[in-house]
């Protein structure tokens, strides 16, 4: 197993891989607070997906991707 999201300082957890296998969604405190993110399945493109003024914490992928 190899770590493919890491950010400095921060943590990021509930890693859930897309049904095709080509992006990954996860959980991190990157930006201050813990939030959605996604990322290529290299760990490149890594994309912001949710703004909670509480606490973004468990991702997952939709039935229909």
């Amino acid at each position: 197993m190899r770590r493919l999201i890491h950010h400095s300082g921060s943590s990021s957890y509930r890693g859930r891989w897309s049904p095709d296998g080509e992006s990954i969604v996860f959980a991190s405190n990157r930006d201050g607070s813990s939030e959605i993110y996604s990322a290529d399945a290299d760990g490149g493109n890594v994309v912001r997906l949710t703004r909670d003024p509480g606490s973004a914490n468990a991702p997952d992928w939709a039935a229909g991707g």
